[in-house]
Protein backbone atom coordinates (compact mmCIF):
# COMPACT_ATOMS: atom_id res chain seq x y z
CA UNK A 1 0.00 0.00 0.00
CA UNK A 2 1.26 3.48 -1.26
CA UNK A 3 1.84 5.94 1.94
CA UNK A 4 3.03 9.56 1.05
CA UNK A 5 6.30 10.90 2.51
CA UNK A 6 7.25 7.78 4.22
CA UNK A 7 9.13 4.84 3.44
CA UNK A 8 9.15 0.92 3.76
CA UNK A 9 6.78 -1.86 4.69
CA UNK A 10 4.17 -1.99 7.55
CA UNK A 11 3.69 -5.46 9.17
CA UNK A 12 1.18 -6.62 11.22
CA UNK A 13 1.53 -9.86 13.09
CA UNK A 14 -1.12 -11.38 15.01
CA UNK A 15 0.25 -14.21 16.68
CA UNK A 16 0.91 -15.48 20.06
CA UNK A 17 4.15 -17.90 19.21
CA UNK A 18 7.57 -15.98 19.61
CA UNK A 19 8.59 -18.31 16.59
CA UNK A 20 6.83 -16.70 14.41
CA UNK A 21 7.61 -13.55 15.17
CA UNK A 22 11.33 -15.18 15.22
CA UNK A 23 10.45 -15.85 11.41
CA UNK A 24 10.22 -12.42 10.07
CA UNK A 25 12.70 -10.50 12.65
CA UNK A 26 15.24 -13.42 14.09
CA UNK A 27 16.67 -10.66 16.86
CA UNK A 28 13.56 -10.93 19.04
CA UNK A 29 14.28 -12.03 22.67
CA UNK A 30 12.91 -15.45 23.99
CA UNK A 31 11.84 -13.44 26.91
CA UNK A 32 8.22 -14.47 26.65
CA UNK A 33 6.77 -17.93 24.52
CA UNK A 34 4.03 -15.75 24.07
CA UNK A 35 4.22 -12.07 23.57
CA UNK A 36 1.61 -9.73 23.93
CA UNK A 37 1.78 -6.66 22.41
CA UNK A 38 4.58 -4.68 20.94
CA UNK A 39 6.38 -2.71 18.05
CA UNK A 40 9.78 -3.83 16.20
CA UNK A 41 11.75 -2.14 13.36
CA UNK A 42 13.99 -3.93 11.25
CA UNK A 43 14.85 -5.51 7.80
CA UNK A 44 12.31 -8.39 6.60
CA UNK A 45 13.06 -9.55 3.19
CA UNK A 46 15.66 -6.78 2.78
CA UNK A 47 12.77 -4.03 3.02
CA UNK A 48 13.36 -1.54 6.18
CA UNK A 49 10.52 -2.48 7.78
CA UNK A 50 8.35 -1.43 10.87
CA UNK A 51 5.85 -4.12 12.82
CA UNK A 52 2.55 -4.42 15.26
CA UNK A 53 2.97 -7.23 17.07
CA UNK A 54 -0.29 -8.50 18.61
CA UNK A 55 -1.79 -11.47 20.44
CA UNK A 56 -5.28 -11.23 21.20
CA UNK A 57 -5.28 -15.00 22.63
CA UNK A 58 -3.23 -13.78 25.91
CA UNK A 59 -5.20 -14.95 28.73
CA UNK A 60 -4.28 -12.14 31.13
CA UNK A 61 -4.81 -9.20 29.33
CA UNK A 62 -6.68 -8.33 26.16
CA UNK A 63 -5.87 -6.27 23.18
CA UNK A 64 -7.99 -3.20 23.26
CA UNK A 65 -8.58 0.01 21.65
CA UNK A 66 -6.05 1.52 23.45
CA UNK A 67 -3.58 -0.90 22.83
CA UNK A 68 -2.99 -0.40 19.60
CA UNK A 69 -3.45 3.38 19.21
CA UNK A 70 -0.54 3.00 22.02
CA UNK A 71 1.82 0.56 19.91
CA UNK A 72 1.04 2.74 17.00
CA UNK A 73 2.36 5.76 18.61
CA UNK A 74 5.79 3.87 19.54
CA UNK A 75 5.84 3.17 15.46
CA UNK A 76 5.00 6.42 14.86
CA UNK A 77 8.42 7.66 16.74
CA UNK A 78 10.60 4.24 15.59
CA UNK A 79 9.69 5.69 11.73
CA UNK A 80 10.24 9.79 13.01
CA UNK A 81 14.03 9.21 14.87
CA UNK A 82 14.87 6.57 11.51
CA UNK A 83 13.59 9.57 9.22
CA UNK A 84 15.28 11.91 11.38
CA UNK A 85 11.94 13.79 12.00
CA UNK A 86 11.70 15.98 14.98
CA UNK A 87 8.89 15.92 16.74
CA UNK A 88 7.20 19.33 16.95
CA UNK A 89 4.99 19.60 19.94
CA UNK A 90 3.21 22.99 18.05
CA UNK A 91 2.80 21.18 15.41
CA UNK A 92 1.80 17.58 15.43
CA UNK A 93 -0.25 17.35 12.20
CA UNK A 94 2.41 14.91 10.82
CA UNK A 95 2.31 12.74 13.63
CA UNK A 96 -1.05 12.53 13.95
CA UNK A 97 -1.62 11.86 10.49
CA UNK A 98 0.91 8.47 10.56
CA UNK A 99 -0.71 7.68 13.91
CA UNK A 100 -4.45 7.87 12.12
CA UNK A 101 -3.24 5.90 8.89
CA UNK A 102 -1.36 3.16 10.95
CA UNK A 103 -4.46 2.75 13.64
CA UNK A 104 -6.49 2.57 9.98
CA UNK A 105 -4.24 -0.42 8.68
CA UNK A 106 -4.43 -2.16 11.15
CA UNK A 107 -7.97 -1.89 11.78
CA UNK A 108 -8.83 -2.78 8.12
CA UNK A 109 -6.76 -5.58 8.55
CA UNK A 110 -8.58 -6.79 11.50
CA UNK A 111 -11.78 -6.35 9.28
CA UNK A 112 -10.60 -8.13 6.11
CA UNK A 113 -8.52 -10.91 7.85
CA UNK A 114 -12.20 -11.43 10.37
CA UNK A 115 -10.00 -10.87 13.59
CA UNK A 116 -11.16 -7.95 14.80
CA UNK A 117 -13.25 -10.01 17.13
CA UNK A 118 -10.62 -11.06 19.02
CA UNK A 119 -10.13 -7.63 20.25
CA UNK A 120 -11.93 -5.76 23.50
CA UNK A 121 -12.94 -9.50 24.72
CA UNK A 122 -14.21 -10.10 28.13
CA UNK A 123 -11.00 -12.50 29.65
CA UNK A 124 -13.40 -14.18 31.61
CA UNK A 125 -14.46 -16.20 28.37
CA UNK A 126 -12.86 -19.24 27.48
CA UNK A 127 -9.47 -18.44 25.23
CA UNK A 128 -10.46 -18.30 22.12
CA UNK A 129 -8.48 -20.69 19.57
CA UNK A 130 -8.96 -18.84 16.62
CA UNK A 131 -6.47 -18.22 12.88
CA UNK A 132 -2.50 -18.01 14.00
CA UNK A 133 -1.73 -16.55 10.89
CA UNK A 134 1.26 -14.19 10.48
CA UNK A 135 0.06 -11.26 7.79
CA UNK A 136 1.50 -8.35 6.19
CA UNK A 137 0.83 -5.02 5.18
CA UNK A 138 3.53 -2.64 2.49
CA UNK A 139 3.64 0.55 2.96
CA UNK A 140 6.01 1.87 0.65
Amino acid sequence: MDMPIYRGRFIILLTNQTSQVKKHFPFFPNESDEPYACTLHGSYEDIESFAIVLNPWNNTSSITDGCVAHECLHLVNYIFANRNINYDLDNDEPAAYLINWLVDQTYSFLRETKTSHLLNRDLGQARIDAINGVHDRDLY
